[in-house]
């Protein structure tokens, strides 16, 4: 029967879990991640298997509680269902993502029981990056809140156009094992941990100085439109007028030889359910010779009950997009024969979309390419990296009104800057009420707007060309890199002293 010893480490490993949130957006305090990790395996190591397992459960019920508690705000207040069944969704949900450190520890102490320098140093890095890894495609993903988000303002981030951000989530794996290894650590080797931990922050720092991707061509000036509407209030029918009349009311006066953007669903009308409202709209932005991204509605070409969630390009700016990730139970259902229940349970508007083609083409604005994604797409790192191609800018449409006041929206935007810094581009995000930002090469937000408020934002977006190498290569060497230290370590764990 367990002691109090197993369940002190039980809750323990529950703090420490809960402690990593806060090295993400808005808190920001990033090196708290490092002190998350390090306490993490610093449990594991005193663990059978089976207790690391479970006591991984319990830094993961700790970590993703804390970090994605959000979901029940969107199935509650904005999918309708009632408190319980959201309750338990989420809990669900929460307990099924604990599942990645659980197996990150499980493994960890079954096939490496011998806690050696090796074992905290580099096996525990590459089998927590390859966990992440999984977690970004296996039932359809969920990569969020991967460690590596953390570091947008901290040395590590010159690591993301080199390796992305699952080489970031190595690296602070890496010190956090190094971190473990000085507790244990003959004394002579503890100043020499602490000045190679030192060498590799400052080492970080230095590789700012490359450049990976230059200017090319004359900035481009933006206006975002950050609409502040009621997802609730915005599918009831013969809104789409007033709404029209709202968005047109904040760009007043904004038009003139400029790219205009409206979030991600802003009109609840497609192009065929009311041609009168977009040829307004192109003719306004034609007049002023200016171009208008905006997402919407558009109907499947044969003419089935489900739409795609797209953006669409008038005026000056060319391009349809169709959204191609989709937001499993938020904007479709897994299973058709189950969507009926679902449906009646959760009274999502948007719930019925389908998803894009792999290939489109993308949308442009004169001779510059842009890089469209709709909200939950800009959060897996390979699918961006794949459909950057030559683009000389990134757009991320959101409605992140969905997260009600939580975390999420500046999670989101976090994300976003990592996947300014790995491409080396600039991020024009424009969302309904949450962060509307723009955000420049290095991952910095050079102009925003305040959340949960009707604005408009006017700012330039600097196009730039040129190739990172992580735009380059993708991930695959990191983690191909990560499935051989693992095999080392296996083959040489015999043969290294045990510390613990």
């Amino acid at each position: 029967m367990p002691d109090k010893k197993h369940y002190f480490l039980v809750v323990l490993s529950f703090f420490f879990g809960v402690m990593g949130v806060f090295a993400f957006a808005p808190f920001h305090l990033y090196p708290i991640i490092l002190i998350s990790l390090a306490g993490f395996l610093w449990i594991v190591l005193r663990s059978s298997p089976q207790q690391a397992f479970r006591r991984g459960f319990s830094y993961g019920l700790g970590f993703f509680g804390a970090g994605v508690y959000w979901v029940y705000i969107s199935l509650h207040l904005f999918g309708g269902a009632s408190m319980l069944i959201c309750l338990l969704l989420t809990a669900l949900f929460i307990a099924i993502l604990s599942l990645f450190p659980a197996c990150t520890a499980g493994i960890l102490n079954k096939y490496f029981p011998q806690n050696t320098s090796v074992k905290m140093w580099l096996i525990f890095p590459a089998i927590w990056t390859l966990t992440e890894w999984v977690r970004t495609w296996i039932f359809t993903g969920f990569p969020w809140l991967l460690v590596g988000y953390t570091q947008t303002v901290w040395p590590l981030s010159n690591l993301a156009p080199i390796g992305g951000v699952y080489f970031i989530s190595f690296v602070l794996a890496h010190i956090a094992g190094g971190l473990v290894y000085f507790i244990y650590a003959p004394n002579f080797r503890r100043r020499n941990t602490l000045t190679y931990i030192a060498c590799l922050l400052i080492g970080c720092g230095i590789v700012s100085c490359q450049q990976w991707t230059h200017p090319s061509g004359l900035p481009i000036p933006v206006t975002l439109v950050q609409g502040n509407v009621t997802p609730s209030l915005k599918w009831v029918p013969n809104r789409a007028n007033s709404i029209v009349q709202h968005y047109l009311g904040l760009s007043a006066g904004h038009w003139d030889n400029r790219l205009v953007i409206w979030p991600e669903a802003a009109l609840p009308v497609s192009p065929f359910q009311n041609s009168a409202i977009f040829g307004q709209l192109d003719s306004i932005a034609r007049e002023h010779n200016a171009g208008l991204i905006l997402g919407v509605p558009y109907p499947s070409p044969d003419l089935e009950r489900s739409d795609y969630n797209a953006s669409i390009a008038l005026g000056e700016a060319s391009g349809l997009y169709l959204k191609r990730h989709l937001v499993p139970f938020g904007e479709y259902f897994p299973v058709e024969n189950m969507s009926r229940f679902f449906l009646d349970w959760l009274n999502i508007p948007m719930s019925q979309f389908k998803a894009g083609q792999l290939h489109q083409m993308p949308m442009s604005y004169g001779d510059v390419s842009i890089a469209t994604f709709i909200c939950y797409e800009i959060i897996f790192p390979e699918e961006v990296r794949q459909r950057l191609k030559n683009a000389g800018f990134i757009l991320m449409m959101s409605d992140d009104a969905w997260f009600g006041h939580s975390l999420a929206q500046a999670q989101h935007l976090q994300i976003a800057q990592m996947r300014a810094i790995e491409t080396g581009r600039y991020v024009a995000s424009v969302t309904n009420n949450g962060q509307t930002a723009i955000i420049n090469q290095k991952g910095k937000v050079i102009a925003s707007l305040s959340p949960y408020q009707t604005g408009v934002l006017e700012s330039q977006v600097r196009i730039y060309s040129g190739q990172t190498a992580w735009t380059r290569f993708g991930s695959n060497l990191y983690l191909s890199l990560c499935i051989l230290l693992i095999f080392i370590g296996r083959m040489t764990a015999k043969r290294l002293p045990i510390l613990v």
